[in-house]
């Protein structure tokens, strides 16, 4: 699975018993676009951590200590500090959220010759047509390249773990 909005095709890869991992770019756990309603009212929060509390895997009390480790003087900030992230990520990987180091289109470009971006870029509209034709450009090669080959055999391995645990 990919995207943001992943809580309901976990859910229905739960209820048929399929495995699964998801795989966010880096600003779905960093930006804090979204938010969940607890005792407390709503708070904002990653689109990562929303979907989590969905699931029942995270708690209002979790999502909201994220937010109030990462203020500073009551202001309201627009992203988690990297301290921050560097401490949710251990808890998303636990449910088999994988979270790409940055941009995952920016990393498959970066694997590409200026002549396939070009012809990638007049053939497709929209991020996610963009993403699976440099992808498929990419599988198109033949072979992949070590790190991205590496970073995909973790997301194998943590497909591979079983059932995830609540916190």
């Amino acid at each position: 699975m990919d995207g943001k909005h992943f809580a309901k095709f976990v859910k229905i890869s739960r209820a048929l018993g399929i495995p699964y991992s998801v795989v966010c770019d880096r600003d779905a756990l960093e930006s804090i676009e979204a938010g969940v309603s607890g005792r407390k009212g709503r708070i904002p929060c990653s689109v990562v951590l929303s979907q989590l509390y969905d699931l029942r895997l995270m708690t209002y009390g979790q999502v909201e200590s994220a937010l109030r480790k990462s203020k500073r003087r009551g202001a309201q900030v627009a992203s988690y500090p990297p301290e921050i992230v560097a401490r949710l990520l251990p808890t998303v990987r636990k449910h088999r959220i994988f979270v790409w180091p940055s941009d995952l289109e920016a990393t498959l470009e970066s694997f590409l010759t200026e002549h396939e971006l070009k012809e990638i870029e007049l053939e497709t509209r929209g991020k996610v047509v963009r993403g699976r034709a440099l992808a498929l450009a990419l599988v198109g090669k033949g072979r992949l390249p070590p790190d991205l080959t590496k970073e995909l055999l973790r997301i194998v391995r943590m497909r591979t773990r079983g059932p995830e645990t609540s916190t």
